[in-house]
This record gives C-alpha cells, structure tokens and sequence, in this order.
C-alpha cells in the first residue's frame, strides 16, 4: 500500500468527518447538499487502494453528493492510510533506535535471531537454581573455590595425590586407635573380669528371686516374710476393726481431749447435766 503525504492524509480524514457532521447535524436537505463536498466520478487511487470497487464509489454518489455511506467508506479508507502512514513511520523509528542499539551492542551471533533466545539459551544452560549459602553463581563458584584445598587450588599435587595422602593418614589414625585400645585392655583386663565375676556371683544369688517377683510379686513377698507375713495377717483383721469401730467414731472426741483435757471434761459434765435436768 502507498505511503501518502500527510498533509493530504489528513485532509480526507477532514473532509471524512465533515461529511459526517453534516449528516448528523444538518436536517434541510437543501442545506446538506450546499454543505457537503461533491466529487467527481472516477474514485482517487487513495480510496481504491482501500475499498477496490469503483461501483461502490458510483453508488454511493447521486451526481456528485455524497450519501451516508459514502462518508462511511471515505472515513474508513483515510484512517487506513493514516494507520499505515503511522506505521511506516514507527518502522522507521525503530528501525533507527535498533541501529543505534546495535552500534553499542552488535549483533546476536551464534545463529540466534534476538537477544531474547540468546538469554533464554544461556538460562537453560545455567539453570536458576543458586544454593542458599550464595548469593549468585559468582558467588557460589568463588566459595567453593576457597573451600579446595590450596594444593588443588594452586595446581601443586592432583586429587588423587591427595587421596592417597588421607587414606594413608586415615589408616596411621586407625593403628593409633587400635595400640591404644590393646593397651588400655592388657592394661584393664583383670579389673573388668573381676567385676563381671563379681556380677556374674551377685545374679547368681538374686537371680532367681527376682524372676520369681517379675512373675509373682505377692506370693514371693509373702513367702520371703514366712512367719512375719503370717502374723501380720493376723493382726490385721483386729487393727482393721479397731480403726473403723474405735477410732473413726471417737478420733474427733479424742482430739478434742488431747488438745484441752479440762475444757472437754468441763464440756462433758455440761452436756450430762442438760440432759439430766
């Protein structure tokens, strides 16, 4: 589609909407036909580039005046260019601005088309994860490289050097555990089988007993009391009687005797002789 001027741009998008406040402003049809543009019978290349039909322009004009229509299709037609004179001219804009850019920047090499895919591919590759003890991959890769060994750091002995230096260290660690635990043994040995003999004499005596308790705990009590636990069930049945006949009963009297004896003989001797008299 062409590119029109401006200036003539915007005069159809004038005259479009002039057209169509007549229209809608003017009731006389006298008044409307004196106020509305005439136009010839050919259409402008403008309007075919648009609307493409030439009867269309034909019949929407009675000897040159435009109808409603005809306004409708001339408005729409003059905006089309006029979006299109827009666009061209931001394409050019941006196409400044990317050459402005690309002056700093360059071009995206490595087959990709925007720098959009190019960031998306080195995401993928690094992937979003940072541990927690980093703050960036810089970061993350500065920390773990402080935590090798300076050896390995400095490129003097190799990993496997360094293996070979722990195992030893590990296995000279490990013999030294060993010596020591043999001397502490030799050195030991009486006092701990002592003990477990003593240990193994005291079970022995108690062994037995205690299981018996485990399984029975009353019947062993009272077979280890004999005589003891005879009587006590003998005594039992008269302390039992005595508590609840004797000293339930009497224990606040008791009390209160122990406590004030005058004062409860006086109170006794009071209540003997209201009731007597």
């Amino acid at each position: 589609m062409t590119i029109w001027p401006l200036l003539d741009i915007l005069w159809w998008v004038f005259v479009g909407w002039w057209m169509k406040f007549i229209f809608e402003k003017v009731r006389y049809e006298v008044f409307r036909i004196r106020l509305l543009p005439h136009f010839g019978s050919v259409a402008p290349q403008w309007w075919l580039e648009v609307n493409q039909w030439q009867w269309i322009w034909d019949v929407t004009l009675d000897d040159g005046v435009p109808n409603y229509s005809f306004g409708v299709y001339y408005r729409g037609a003059a905006k089309i260019h006029y979006d299109n004179w827009v666009g061209d001219k931001a394409g050019r804009a941006a196409d400044l601005v990317g050459q402005a850019v690309r002056a700093y920047t360059g071009f995206v090499g490595h087959f990709f088309t925007t720098f959009e895919d190019w960031i998306e591919a080195i995401w993928d590759r690094v992937g979003d994860y940072i541990p927690w003890w980093a703050s960036s991959l810089v970061d993350a890769v500065v920390k773990l490289r402080d935590w090798f060994p300076l050896d390995i750091v400095n490129a003097w002995k190799s990993w496997g050097t360094i293996w070979a230096e722990i195992k030893g260290e590990v296995w000279a660690w490990a013999l030294a555990r060993f010596d020591a635990a043999r001397d502490w043994v030799i050195n030991n040995a009486p006092w701990v089988v002592d003990w477990v003999n003593f240990l193994a004499t005291w079970y022995n005596a108690v062994g037995a007993w205690v299981t018996a308790f485990k399984n029975d705990p009353y019947g062993t009590v009272a077979g280890w009391l004999g005589v003891a636990w005879s009587a006590w069930l003998g005594v039992q049945v008269g302390i039992v009687d005595f508590y609840n006949n004797v000293w339930v009963p009497f224990s606040i009297d008791l009390h209160d005797f122990l406590d004030h004896p005058m004062l409860w003989l006086y109170d006794q001797v009071e209540d003997y002789l209201v009731e007597r008299w």
